[in-house]
């Protein structure tokens, strides 16, 4: 009897709360005469991937220039230079040489006014390799920061064009420096490539990190090396893993041994998912 009486208040109570609701006997999306609106539809917000500050326009540049001129300016007259642009917004066009982290954080460095001068530019965003290769073109704002070293901060990709550097398996590498290394070296000495292969060892040193790649033959050695800096990117990295890195050709690393006819390899920034 007790639970008959109860379910019947219930069933009362919900009617009345049903017949006194807003809306109530009109039409979807209709409003009814002297009542409320209809509510508004919830738009959910979209909150950008985690690690990358939020999306907004950047500013408007103060000068614009090519990254060769830039520094043209830089070797002329170092105190003219700082008192221009010292502290302005800067958007550089030019070719990427290098794509790598440093204390400052991770950076793009562009051709300066000869092949061994690079304009550092601090992107906003980590990881900036995984966005852009070495020998791409781009266009880069940012804002200059004068110091021992000038460079731009917060610096971010407005461009980017062409296919960057040839792609290269650890075992092709190796295949090549076995049939004459002298060539080889050669070929590649200057120039950046992307490198793959199955990660077989990895060394720590006090100043660099050594992941060495799958060959056929225990020589020539095949590796990618990393600074200090990248020490974070290298612990993801797992034996057997395979490694997608993008970097200079060099030909020995003095951390590693000092047989030059048998290691080779490329000095990285870090490491890739995918070519971008």
């Amino acid at each position: 009897m007790l639970y008959r009486m109860t379910f019947a208040i219930f069933a009362i109570m919900a009617s009345a709360t049903l017949i006194g609701a807003p809306g109530c006997g009109t039409r979807e999306g209709e409003q009814k005469k002297g009542g409320d609106p209809p509510p508004k539809p919830i738009v959910e917000k979209k909150e950008p991937p985690p690690g990358d500050p939020p999306a907004s326009k950047p500013p408007k540049a103060d000068f614009t220039l090519t990254s060769k001129d830039f520094d043209a300016e830089q070797t002329k007259d170092q105190d003219a230079f700082k008192k221009k642009y010292a502290g302005k917004w800067i958007e550089l066009s030019g070719t990427v040489k290098e794509a790598r982290r440093r204390y400052e954080g991770d950076y793009l460095g562009l051709v300066g006014e000869n092949q061994v001068s690079s304009i550092i530019c601090v992107t906003s965003v980590r990881e900036p390799w995984k966005t852009v290769l070495p020998d791409q073109e781009v266009k880069i704002l940012g804002r200059l920061e004068v110091g021992i070293v000038p460079m731009l901060r917060d610096s971010v990709i407005l461009q980017k064009s062409g296919s960057g550097p040839k792609m290269i398996t650890a075992e092709e590498l190796a295949k090549e420096l076995k049939g004459d290394f002298n060539k080889t070296e050669g070929k590649y000495r200057g120039k950046n490539l992307i490198l793959t292969g199955e990660a077989t060892k990895i060394i720590d040193r006090s100043a660099a990190f050594l992941v060495v790649l799958k060959t056929l033959e225990p020589e020539p050695v095949v590796f990618v090396q990393f600074n200090d800096w990248s020490k974070e990117i290298v612990k993801d990295i797992k034996i057997g893993q395979q490694v997608i890195a993008v970097g200079n050709f060099i030909t020995f690393d003095p951390h590693f041994t000092d047989k030059k006819q048998s290691h080779a390899g490329i000095y990285a920034g870090g490491t890739l998912q995918k070519v971008p």
